[in-house]
């Protein structure tokens, strides 16, 4: 009998053993949090009419074209004398992505300028690639050192979706 409990111990093991792996496959970071792909080009076009002219409108409006994911995290918006600012970070296609955005209380002329002749906006002392949009409100800082076409693709339509972001307005 005790010959028998021992098997059926080492089998039950064997089995949990051989089991384990098969259930925590499926359990990988992978690519989750990533924005799905454009299942058409028709997504840069949004109905901009639906989103408020904030911050938080910019992020809905990013979001539904699967430009940006996950979670913000508020950003010290003085550095760049915006009224507020966020960070987004994801990966796509297995690279690191950040998204800051940030919304001026007026148009700002001063950063503008300076992106439109420099397409950079100096920050503590360095120059960092930049995107505002054209009624000069709202500021994109967007990084991915991809050179994956769909990456760069992805960088190509946030910064045509920021620029064009409640132009109307200006």
């Amino acid at each position: 009998m005790n010959k028998e409990n021992t098997i059926m111990k080492k089998i039950k093991l064997l089995t949990l053993i051989l089991t384990i792996p098969l259930i925590f496959s499926g359990c990988g970071e992978g690519d989750v949090g990533s924005p799905k792909e454009d299942s058409s080009e028709s997504q840069i076009n949004l109905d901009q009419s639906k989103y408020e002219d904030n911050l938080e409108g910019l992020q809905s409006y990013l979001q539904d074209m699967d430009l940006i994911s996950g979670q913000s995290t508020d950003m010290l918006s003085e550095i760049v004398n915006a009224k507020k600012g966020v960070k987004y970070t994801f990966k796509r296609n297995n690279s690191n992505v950040t998204a800051e955005i940030y919304e001026f209380e007026t148009a700002n002329e001063e950063a503008a300028s300076q992106i439109n002749s420099k397409g950079t906006l100096n920050i503590l002392d360095k120059d960092v690639p930049a995107t505002i949009s054209n009624n000069k409100k709202y500021l994109l800082i967007y990084s991915d050192k991809s050179t994956n076409a769909q990456n760069i693709d992805k960088a190509d339509k946030i910064k045509q979706a920021v620029k064009a972001f409640k132009e109307d307005s200006i």
